[in-house]
């Protein structure tokens, strides 16, 4: 009576079934669910940049207007008291540095430091004389940056694939509405072979096994095709009334210098969404991806309007009295610029014993040592 008991506690195996058919799912409901999100996104970046324009167009400007002609003299004090206070602060700790390292006397230190900057004053004020430019002028330096524009992670991560593969998850993300990288590597490999077999089979496909596989669709046919359709919508010219036209017309521009489809495949998407249509000739996966990238568009649009909401051009604009708006705002510059002339003061207290002359010691008489006055050196 030589029976097997089970472990307890273990795993019983379930037989996997070896049905391999195509189960249609009706995908009108999916992309029922992602056009409505795509479009409810849409209308509220919409709206969030129609409320940002007005802020730049509108308020910004009336702001700085009533600044200019109120508050100018002030400001210029207070940034010319920071200024000071910076070059103060810098010059002192440079000379309790180099004094401490050196084994100097900080007068000394701070004669060379005062000498080396009046030194780059004078070269700085011949510079800009070469140039034509007035001595008080302070060129800006810099350029503001370009946003960069990323490209698409999945297009990226199918750049080193077989061609047969690309068209595999091309297939899956666009035709399914399936990512491919949310799949086991089983079952990736299961739908690889099954979509293969299927592709092969086609007409006028590849007909040599094992070869790569041609979709039969030409790439820079079909980039012609959807420039030319985006051209019409977006073009600048056009007569339709757009906040986010602008932006969507860069980017198709630099899709058809890249070559990219798949972006273009979103913006059409994205002009469909716009004008009303139903979108069908639009995958699910392309629904989706608009819908995530619009969420991703409202989230920075709300970040710089909380920005714009905490400016004091905002709280000016929208005040209830602006007269006392302004006085109050008038009376905190003028606390922060006596703040700034006490601490400027206090550091000209410390500056100023290093920039006092020596005083010139009186010679005493000298008296011969005892002993010693016969002899000469």
């Amino acid at each position: 009576m030589n029976k097997k008991h089970k472990k307890s506690g273990s795993v019983r195996h379930t037989p996997h079934s070896k049905d391999r058919r195509i189960v249609l799912l009706d995908q009108i409901p999916l992309r029922d669910e992602a056009g409505k999100d795509a479009r409810k996104k849409m209308r509220e970046s919409v709206r969030l940049t129609e409320t940002l324009s007005e802020f730049e167009r509108t308020i910004l400007p009336g702001y700085e207007r009533w600044v200019s002609e109120n508050l100018a003299a002030l400001l210029d004090e207070e940034k010319h008291l920071d200024f000071q206070i910076q070059r103060m602060e810098r010059t002192i700790s440079r000379v309790h540095l180099e004094s401490l390292w050196g084994d100097r006397s900080c007068k000394s230190v701070y004669k060379d430091i005062a000498r080396e900057e009046l030194f780059q004053e004078r070269s700085r004020q011949r510079e800009q004389e070469s140039r034509g430019q007035r001595p008080d002028d302070d060129p800006e330096s810099g350029e503001p940056e370009n946003p960069s524009h990323s490209g698409d992670p999945d297009f990226d991560r199918d750049a080193g694939l077989p061609e047969n593969e690309r068209v595999f998850r091309s297939y899956a993300r666009f035709a399914c509405g399936i990512e491919p990288e949310n799949l086991s590597p089983r079952d990736y490999q299961r739908m690889f072979k099954d979509f293969r077999k299927w592709h092969e089979a086609q007409p006028g496909r590849a007909a040599t096994r094992g070869g790569p596989a041609h979709t039969g669709l030409d790439t820079k046919q079909r980039v012609k095709e959807l420039y030319r359709v985006l051209a019409r919508r977006l073009h600048p010219d056009s007569a339709r009334p757009d906040p986010n036209q602008e932006r969507l017309w860069h980017d198709l521009q630099e899709a058809y210098g890249s070559q990219d489809v798949e972006r273009m495949e979103v913006l059409l998407a994205m002009t469909d969404l716009h004008a009303g249509n139903d979108a069908l000739s639009t995958t699910l996966y392309h629904l989706r991806k608009v819908a995530r990238e619009m969420a991703q568009t409202v989230r920075e649009l709300k970040s710089r309007l909380r920005e714009a909401r905490e400016s004091q051009a905002w709280m000016f604009w929208h005040a209830i009295d602006r007269e006392k708006f302004g006085i109050r705002l008038r009376s905190e510059i003028e606390s922060r610029i006596h703040d700034a002339k006490r601490h400027l003061a206090l550091l000209e207290k410390e500056i100023s014993p290093w920039q006092s002359e020596p005083k010139a010691r009186k010679k005493s008489p000298t008296s011969p040592v005892p002993g010693q006055d016969h002899f000469r050196f």
